[in-house]
């Protein structure tokens, strides 16, 4: 069935290719050199992982892929001053992969933007200068493209959880992905310095932030899967149930039976002894892995107290007055709130790496009405997200935060007299349920 769909794929883009060699956005639109130069990459790297070619078809079509960025190159090349631009450096890198193939027309162009790419590097930013350095080593300019990779080095951060990475790469409206940058960069360090701990620890970026968000785009995907098999070895492939011990016992593996590999382990009140919070976790192999302990039990609500690591969650409570002066102003509530007050809900949001698809969830006293009955999508502390009033909570969802402090508020109504239980706020990542936290819970009383 692979072969099938690799088959299925390639004669598409066969037909996607028009007479002049390049790659539209879509079917009978004009090429265009950045689709282009993205389908080349991809060929080549479907190429080093063993796809085959027995009737040279994927060969023919990265041939007039690349006659048709050359062309493009020598006709802007023409018009160009001093400056090695953007496409200039994505072109270099995609020429530099098919080395076998003649640049024929545009050896000029080329050897004139070489010597560019060697004066004006360090005035590019971490992708380009990844891709500059990738480049260098092809064609031989080993000196260079070392000097390279170690200005990318001064900017790296490196601690035991997250692996090596750069701090101020992002993912942005406005830019290549995180993703796409880390990974040109781990090309970088793994082609021109070889295999070494610091390759390890880019791949151990790059796998922590699968855990927390997805890859973006195909593109992204690719280039991720091409620098987690660069060096040849499949440590991913490599399967080992780690044991697990809570206290003096040793958990049953999950084995196959659980599709999510999780181990469900209950104790009765009466069996539960105090060395049970330890927990033990033996790994043999030298591979990368990652999990969750979850520790659940049932307390009263005023027991629950916050907490959170890489997330944070923080809720209060204030009374919405208008002062003497007509401002409108908000007041810390300290216990006792008037029926008919409007009360807004305040809720801190801390996060410590970037991160995809939240849920917060806020659960209400019995006391409060939402002041909107209508859920829909919100704009908040620049942030949007959709919001969904049930019941007895107000969902708030997030399909990405990015590292920092936000703050989302929405108001209420007290509608009922008495003493009630307020609730607590609760922080997840969806699909990555280990990261979660949730804040502290506190009494309410409504007076006449």
């Amino acid at each position: 069935r692979l072969a099938y769909l690799q088959q299925q794929a390639l004669e598409k883009l066969a037909d996607l290719q028009n007479d002049e060699g390049g790659w539209g956005w879509f079917k009978g639109m004009f090429p265009n050199r950045f689709i282009t130069a993205n389908v080349l990459c991809i060929l080549n790297r479907a190429a080093l992982a063993g796809q085959d070619d027995p009737e040279g078809k994927v060969k023919e079509m990265q041939a007039k892929g690349l006659r048709y960025l050359d062309q493009v190159t020598v006709k802007d090349f023409g018009r160009k001053h001093k400056e090695l631009t953007y496409d200039d450096v994505i072109y270099l890198y995609v020429r530099s992969l098919y080395r076998d193939i003649p640049l024929g027309d545009a050896l000029a162009a080329h050897k004139q933007l070489m010597a560019l790419a060697q004066k004006q590097w360090g005035k590019k930013s971490l992708y380009e200068k990844a891709l500059l350095a990738v480049s260098m080593h092809h064609y031989g300019f080993e000196k260079e493209a070392k000097e390279i990779v170690e200005s990318l080095r001064q900017y790296a951060t490196i601690n035991e959880q997250e692996g090596m990475f750069w701090a101020n790469n992002r993912n942005d409206w406005f830019r290549n992905s995180a993703v796409l940058e880390h990974t040109a960069i781990l090309e970088a360090f793994c082609l021109v310095e070889g295999e070494s701990e610091e390759i390890n620890a880019m791949r151990q970026w790059l796998l922590q932030q699968k855990r927390t968000q997805m890859w973006e785009s195909v593109p992204s995907t690719v280039d991720a899967i091409h620098a987690l098999l660069l060096d040849g070895e499949t440590v991913l492939a490599q399967e080992e149930l780690p044991e697990v011990r809570i206290g003096n016992q040793t958990l049953k593996p999950a084995g196959t039976q659980d599709l999510f590999g999780i181990i469900r382990a209950s104790y009765p009140a009466t069996e539960i002894r105090p060395n049970m919070l330890e927990v033990t976790i033996t790994k043999k192999q030298d591979t990368p892995s990652w999990g969750g302990l979850y520790l659940q039990s049932l307390v009263p609500l005023e027991d629950i107290e916050a907490h959170g690591t890489d997330l944070i969650v923080d809720k209060k409570l204030y009374i919405e007055k208008v002062n003497p002066e007509g401002e409108t102003v908000l007041q810390p509530v300290e216990g006792k709130v008037k029926l008919g007050d409007k009360v807004v809900v305040r809720l801190t949001v801390k996060t410590q790496r970037d991160m995809e698809f939240l849920h917060l969830q806020d659960l209400r006293a019995a006391c409060f009405e939402p002041a909107e009955q209508l859920s829909g999508c919100r704009w908040q502390d620049g942030r949007i997200y959709y919001q969904e009033t049930k019941d007895a909570a107000t969902n708030l969802f997030f399909d990405f935060l990015p590292r920092g402090t936000y703050v989302f508020e929405y108001a209420l109504r007290a509608n009922q007299t008495g003493d009630y239980q307020d609730g607590h706020a609760n922080l997840q990542c969806i699909y990555a349920p280990e990261f979660s936290a949730h804040s502290q819970a506190t009494q309410i009383q409504v007076i006449p």
